[in-house]
């Protein structure tokens, strides 16, 4: 943490023109106080890792630190890296880890949000392509099977779509969670338990996982991440603008309090129509053109469907 002082006022009447041509110039994607104030250097705060970690965790404690006046260059450099390190590391209060990503629907949300998705999984090419393509991040491309999860960034708020289709009231196995179809729920929770700043975490699916086996399926999710205030309901899309009557269950964990979910924004009469979706539209628009080529196992699968 380093400390400066002002040492020219009036500077207000060209700050305007200066921060534009710190933040535009590609060459400075990040600014410096110093090209922006005339300032001086006074001061400077060096911490350890694990001070920080104290600082941020779940119980806080007062930080003692070293404080060097007239701070030279000299500082050692070993002092700095750690400072460095420390920083990189510290969780973020609005940092979000998304698992089973897809193409970003869900992350898009939070980042319209202002939250950042520091970290996106997703195995299948073509969405991890797309999710690249518009959010001009790096995607994990990898089988959650086959991933370490320490090598996870561990955001306090974590984020999932991940399938699940072992809803059968006649469930043959001892619990939902034992059901090979619901694996990938499991790796969810076990991702959550591995994340020790996870703070809130988000799951969104069909809204059977909610009623399966008279709730039994939503208990069991309960019980294995007991840490957290449990929370779960089923949205409808149209109910908040989109053009689709889709509904969805989304269940909340937290360890700040309830989180609660957002008041509908339209009543049925008010929603909007695939028409109404549609207006505006015309061929200028990026990939209004495109037709893409269906996978082979796509067109194994619609040749098995036969029309009356």
């Amino acid at each position: 943490m380093e400390g400066f002082v002002q040492e020219q006022v009036g500077f207000m009447s060209s700050i305007g023109s200066t921060i534009k041509e710190t933040f535009t110039s590609k060459n400075k994607p990040i600014a410096d106080i110093r090209t922006l104030l005339k300032v001086r250097h006074v001061a400077s705060a060096v911490f350890s890792k694990s001070q920080l970690k104290k600082a941020v965790g779940n119980s806080f404690e007062q930080l003692s630190f070293e404080l060097f006046n007239d701070v030279t260059t000299d500082v050692q450099s070993s002092r700095v890296i750690e400072k460095q390190s420390a920083l990189y590391n510290l969780p973020i209060a609005l940092q979000v880890t998304s698992l089973f990503s897809a193409s970003g629907i869900l992350d898009l949300a939070f980042e319209q949000e202002g939250f950042d998705v520091a970290f996106a999984l997703e195995k299948e090419k073509h969405a991890c392509n797309t999710y690249e393509y518009n959010f001009k991040k790096k995607v994990t491309r990898v089988d959650i099977r086959e991933f370490d999860l320490r090598k996870m960034v561990k955001s306090p708020i974590m984020i999932s779509g991940s399938p699940c289709q072992g809803f059968s009231n006649s469930n043959r196995y001892t619990n939902y969670l034992d059901n090979p179809n619901n694996l990938l729920i499991k790796k969810f929770i076990e991702a959550v338990k591995s994340n020790e700043n996870c703070q809130i975490w988000m799951l969104e699916n069909v809204p059977q996982m909610l009623s399966a086996g008279k709730s039994t399926f939503l208990n069991e999710i309960k019980e294995e991440l007991g840490e957290f205030d449990v929370e779960a309901d089923i949205l409808c899309a149209a109910d908040y603008g989109s053009c689709q009557q889709r509904e969805r269950a989304v269940v909340i964990g937290s360890k700040i309090g309830p989180i609660g979910f957002p008041n509908s924004t339209r009543k049925p009469e008010q929603y909007v129509t695939v028409r109404e979706a549609f207006q505006g539209l015309h061929n200028n628009i990026p990939n209004q053109l495109d037709v893409s080529e269906p996978e082979p196992l796509t067109l194994q699968r619609i040749t098995r469907w036969k029309c009356p």
